[in-house]
């Protein structure tokens, strides 16, 4: 018997997911990434410009198919992460079924807050973007010989706002590479590092993001007892570093370095980064389901963002109030968040904002039924996405893209919108993400009887979720695996991948899934004893 991915059931975990992952792209975890990610990332941790969220894919299992359990592991995109120059961190977070709350990385220097608006269509949700440079971050009063890398540095600043990340990442490598020959400040050294660190985890590249952190931390401390600026980079950096450790699902460490980057920011009295560290500690929260302190903190945040006018900033916090509002239910009040924060998005500029509120809004549309108007968001989303290479928001936004076309029987334009989700999550590196869009892609093989693709693709995610160390997921796969062998013909193999399954479903308590394995089994075993002469 076919286990039927519940997506019924992902909707239901639709308002923890959303706002534990509300991501970061992110961004992937069922429920709590269904909220989270399927709006555009709401980042978390904004310490990153803009990182993105996980998503849950919205679209129910198809009815026709008997046995087969689709996975829905799409999420709303949150974003909230903050990088020490910037306070923005987007992960996360776009919803993959849900709008996905903005990143939490500090605002850069806004050489771009002049109106810019990018796309027609004012229904954008989320946004990623980090503050903007602070007017510590390097000497104002510069020789000649220091005009080309602060230009670059303006210039690094402005594609950055601009969501133009692999733009933004060549241009603060050649800036680190010419401060560094200089050696004659550091603390621009560290500025430097913390916007390649805040690239990187907008892109998803959380391992150089850290490293590049951790550098930039590490000369700040040495500096932070005998300068106020020091001390502003320390709470920029911290920011961040938290930003990256929510991303990766470290959320008790990162409300520590959030917490310990706004008391830094209150001693020196620094509106901008307050308002970053409440921004980023709201975004923990959330991921953690504490949905009242979360808006407690958001709300403290805006604030600090109205008075420091940081249109970035302020967008960002809208749309992650506008996901956690999604995600309590009050869907009329996200979208005249949504709107408020895709506006202020495009008046910067902002393409990924852009990209990642439009993801929101598309979620957001797809949840209330009108599929034709969520399409109409995400065929947007995804352009501006792959455009800048967010690819982990991308994937996330061609998952709930193909949720859609399966539940309008349209399994050519599903399979490839999860291809592509496949595709996308392969070149961010982000494992959960690639074995959530593996799963989906062999249900639709699966359902157009095409059992030898469906099983291929089915190893591939198991072996994944192996490595995540998800037992639940592990459990679930093995019986797909058994309905594909089953499909074949191949029932002694159908009934070793049945037998596995049924031992890890009982050792996560899956009662349900536990009885329809065994069903599978005897009516396997039926069909074995049929074929034997």
């Amino acid at each position: 018997m076919l286990i039927k991915p519940d997506h019924s059931q992902s909707a239901n975990n639709f308002s923890g997911v959303f706002i534990s992952k509300l991501l970061r792209f992110l961004i992937p975890v069922s429920s709590l990434s269904l909220v989270l990610s399927l709006l555009v990332p709401f980042d978390f941790s904004r310490g990153l410009s803009s990182v993105v969220l996980a998503q849950v894919s919205p679209s129910p299992v198809q009815e026709d198919s008997p046995t087969q359990e689709k996975s829905t592991t799409e999420e709303p995109m949150i974003d909230d992460l903050q990088t020490p120059e910037e306070s923005e961190e987007d992960n996360d977070i776009l919803f993959p079924n849900q709008p996905q709350p903005e990143d939490n990385s500090s605002p850069t220097n806004k050489p771009g807050d002049r109106n810019n608006p990018l796309l027609p269509n004012p229904s954008q949700p989320e946004d990623n973007s980090s503050p903007t440079n602070k007017p510590g971050d390097r000497n104002d009063s510069q020789s000649d010989s220091e005009a080309d890398p602060e230009q670059l540095y303006e210039t690094g600043i402005e594609q950055f706002r601009q969501g133009l990340f692999s733009e933004a990442l060549d241009t603060f490598q050649q800036v680190l590479e010419l401060r560094q020959k200089q050696q004659e400040n550091s603390l621009e050294v560290a500025a430097t590092l913390n916007y390649l660190g805040d690239v990187y985890a907008n892109m998803g590249e959380n391992t150089e993001a850290e490293k590049a952190i951790q550098k930039a931390l590490t000369i700040y401390r040495q500096q932070e007892a005998n300068s106020q600026q020091a001390q502003i980079g320390v709470s920029r950096s911290l920011n961040l570093l938290g930003f990256v450790y929510s991303n990766t699902d470290k959320n008790s460490e990162a409300l520590k370095l959030h917490q310990e980057a706004l008391k830094i920011a209150q001693s020196v009295q620094d509106p901008e980064n307050i308002g970053e560290s409440l921004h980023n500690i709201a975004s923990v929260y959330t991921r953690q389901g504490q949905f009242e302190q979360a808006l407690e903190y958001y709300e403290q945040a805006r604030t600090y963002r109205e008075q420091v006018g940081d249109l970035r900033d302020e967008s960002r916090t809208l749309n992650n109030l506008g996901a956690l509002y999604f995600s309590r239910g009050d869907t009329e009040k996200a979208i005249g968040i949504y709107q408020q924060a895709l506006a202020l998005r495009r008046q910067i500029g902002d393409q990924a904002g852009v990209g990642r509120l439009l993801s929101n809004m598309g979620y957001i549309y797809q949840r209330l039924g009108d599929n034709s108007q969520a399409l109409v968001y995400f065929e947007q989303a995804v352009g501006l996405l792959e455009r800048i290479a967010d690819q982990d928001n991308a994937a996330r936004v061609y998952g709930l893209m193909g949720s859609i076309y399966e539940a309008q029987e349209q399994p050519t334009e599903a399979l490839t919108a999860y291809q592509k989700a496949v595709d996308l999550a392969q070149k961010a590196d982000d494992r959960s993400r690639l074995s959530e869009a593996l799963d989906q892609l062999g249900y639709v093989y699966y359902q157009q009887g095409q059992y030898q693709q469906a099983l291929q693709t089915y190893q591939q995610a198991l072996s994944l979720y192996k490595q995540l160390e998800n037992q639940a997921k592990t459990g679930a796969t093995l019986n797909k695996i058994g309905e594909a062998y089953e499909g074949l013909g191949e029932y002694s193999q159908a009934l070793e991948s049945f037998q596995e399954a049924l031992v890890l479903l009982k050792a996560t308590g899956d009662t349900e899934g536990e009885k329809a394995t065994r069903e599978s089994i005897e009516s396997v075993e039926q069909k074995q004893g049929q074929s034997q002469p």
